[in-house]
């Protein structure tokens, strides 16, 4: 199955530039994919534990293999642990395996070239078949539902919010259109009709007019940034000190969360204002390695172009905290975060009809 298309890991020198040395460690890759970046980890360790996460049950045993097979040829000691989870229940995983702190954390958040060629859901723009969008079959929504039956202004808001199309209010009032006349049932379908929203010069430009509306309605189908915020700061929780957790991000919005993120911890004090006293013990939790986001080379860029908006951030951990100070970080955090456009779509309530905006689901 993995082998009718190309599968190539993004930045893999740079990201193994931050790969600790020395035994016994513990990794986690929480978004395995096909396991391109996780074969690297396994080629240079000798031991310890390697855990594979994917929400998604064919990647996951796609990587599964992939590393067993490396293991089995290099004879060397590695445990492999895989579990069919969202990372954003990192914590309940490590727990489920009994593993407490961790050295190296990866989130891959590009979509894997698995999705587009091979898994027939709609995130390809040629896909006749289907407009699923799900990267696992527990959510409750697809893309379908969206563009058939949410109000025109909800569709709106959301290609808005997640994608930053400024043709939103346009391809909104297309989708309704079309859906009056026939259900829009494929991505190929779907594509057709928010081509229509751009002058004709537009078609034919190598990056689709339909882009930024297939990102958000993805991201929305998937609640990917609530589950990259929840994903995140259990990351950063289960490091040991001197433990690195590292994130590819692949567009505005997600490397804007990251970083927020990143800075709120790296903070000296996280307590809530009406803290009168500190009681985070007043260090920061992490700094970061990458003061700039790192972006591929201009050679990975020609030869992987899947490869050009990819933007690597890198925190070390610097102090272990109290366990019980992680819920008074979270609930602070929650607080005091910038509210952009894209948590702004979070509190209208046309959108709480799906049940998945509140909670995180299982997987």
């Amino acid at each position: 199955m993995a082998e009718k298309y190309a599968h190539t890991p993004i930045m893999v020198s740079e990201i193994m530039s931050f790969f600790p040395g020395g035994r016994n460690l513990t990794v986690v890759d929480c978004t395995a994919g096909e396991g391109g970046h996780s074969k690297e980890f396994a080629s240079v360790m000798t031991d310890g534990k390697l855990v594979l996460v994917d929400r998604d049950e064919e990647m996951l045993s796609i990587s599964r293999k992939r590393i067993s097979d490396l293991v089995i040829e290099t004879g060397n000691k590695v445990k492999l642990y895989a579990s069919e989870n969202n990372f954003a229940n990192l914590n309940d995983v490590l727990d489920e395996f009994d593993i407490g702190g961790v050295d190296f954390i990866l989130c891959d958040l590009g979509i894997s070239m698995y999705h587009y060629k091979e898994s027939k859901r709609g995130f390809s723009f040629e896909d006749n078949d289907s407009l699923d969008m799900r990267l696992d079959k527990g959510i409750a929504i697809t893309a379908s539902d969206i563009v058939n039956t949410y109000e025109e202004e909800a569709i709106r808001k959301i290609i808005f919010a997640y994608g930053e199309e400024n043709r939103a209010r346009q391809i909104a009032r297309n989708i309704v259109w079309e859906r009056k006349k026939q259900a829009i049932q494929s991505a190929y379908h779907l594509q057709k009709v928010i081509s229509k929203a751009f002058p004709p010069k537009k078609h034919g430009e190598k990056i689709n007019p339909a882009t930024k509306t297939f990102q958000a309605l993805r991201i929305y189908v998937n609640q990917e940034f609530s589950h990259l915020e929840h994903g995140l700061i259990a990351g950063i929780e289960r490091l040991r000190p001197g433990g690195r957790l590292g994130v590819i991000s692949f567009h505005s919005l997600e490397d804007r969360l990251v970083k927020r993120i990143f800075r709120y911890f790296s903070s000296e004090c996280v307590c809530p204002t009406e803290f009168p006293v500190c009681q985070c013990s007043g260090y920061p939790v992490i700094k970061s390695l990458t003061k700039k986001p790192i972006e591929p080379k201009i050679s990975e860029k020609e030869s992987n172009p899947s490869s050009r908006s990819a933007k690597l951030r890198v925190v070390e951990k610097l102090y272990e905290t109290k366990k019980d100070t992680w819920e008074t970080f979270k609930s602070s955090y929650q607080r005091s975060r910038e509210v952009s456009r894209s948590q702004n779509i979070l509190s209208d309530s046309t959108y709480h009809k799906s049940g998945l905006i509140h909670g995180v689901a299982k997987h």
